[in-house]
Order: structure tokens, then sequence, then C-alpha cells
């Protein structure tokens, strides 16, 4: 089964549906799927601090009526948007990710996903994302979030990381790169 595909436009900080000889792109693998996990928020818990200036605890829509009891759409990746660049926050980060894509395994599509969050310069989150599938190679996604507390405007974009021995590469696109460890990552502002 595949779902619609969304690619990310870095210039307009959003996701829309690909278009591929005049129809509608097919996403067979994960690729959407963790657009969304990640990059929808998910609603804030009761205890989590709000960013500075904001009342709104946000969330998906649709986790007013759940097909699962208890399941909840995207990530709250979104609360880190004014914080400090410390461990604790990219501890927070790490968390986040695990929670949104928890449903990987709750959902068998995955046996184990590992989120590592680093700073690979001032001022930009850097999020790589490993999905170890049963019977298929890992799939390795690299995330930057320009932080709100150094620019003024977000900017995001993906890259494809070099892949694990066996594993394969996804997509890449984006004006200016970044090392991190020596790998590129993709990050605008």
């Amino acid at each position: 089964m595949s779902d619609l595909a969304l690619r990310w436009d870095a210039t307009a900080f959003a996701a829309d549906l690909a278009i591929e000889a005049n129809d509608l792109a097919r996403d067979g693998g994960l690729e959407t799927a963790i657009l969304l996990s990640l990059f929808t928020d998910r609603r804030a818990e009761p205890g989590d601090p709000l960013p500075d200036g904001e009342s709104d605890r946000r969330g998906w829509w649709a986790d007013a009526v759940p097909v699962v009891e208890g399941d909840k759409i995207g990530s709250r990746l979104w609360l880190l948007s004014r914080e400090k660049e410390t461990k604790a926050t990219l501890s927070r980060a790490e968390e986040y990710g695990r929670e949104a894509l928890g449903w990987l395994i709750e959902d068998r599509v995955a046996e184990r996903v590992e989120v590592t969050a680093k700073t690979p310069r001032t001022g930009v989150l850097g999020l790589e994302i490993v999905i170890y599938r049963p019977q298929a190679d890992p799939v390795r996604y690299r995330f930057n979030h320009v932080w709100e507390s150094y620019a003024p405007e977000l900017s995001l974009a993906y890259a494809a990381a070099p892949p694990p021995a066996t594993g394969r590469t996804v997509s890449a696109g984006a004006p200016n790169s970044i090392p991190w460890d020596g790998e590129q990552w993709i990050v605008t502002e």
C-alpha cells in the first residue's frame, strides 16, 4: 500500500503533494509518513511548558476521534522552537522524535527506531532518524531545523545521509549544505 507523496519545499517552509507526469505521485516508502509524524504538531501534554508567548497547546485535529484509542499524530518538537541549545534540549528532541515515530514499532513497520539529535552549528537542531525494518535494509533520514531563537524565520530541509553499509539513501535537495560530523546536512536560511 502506498501513500500520496509529500515533498518538502524548503523555500516555502511547507510540504505539498508531489506531482509526477501530471498525476499525484505515490510514496511506497516511509518518507511521507516520517514527514507527517515529525512535523505535524502533536498536542502538548498538560505539564509541557509552552514556548514564550504561546497559549495554544496545538494538536492534530483527528486526535479528537482516534481510530485506535490513545493514538496521537505528530510530534512535540514544536515545543523546542524557543529553547536554548543544551544537552537537555537535545535529549528532549530525541524523546519527542522517538515518541512521534513509536507507531512504526507498534504497527510492526519497524523493529527499531533510532533518533539522534545534535547541533551541527549554532542555531540548528539536527535530527538523524534510522528505521530498522523487518527483512529490509535500514533507512536513514536527516532533518535540520533552524531554531527560532537564532533566526527570525524558521527554515527546514532534509537530506539523505550516507546509507548504512546495507541501507539506502533517501531524497535530498537544498541550496546550502553544512557539515555535521564530516557528513553533509542540508539547511536553508
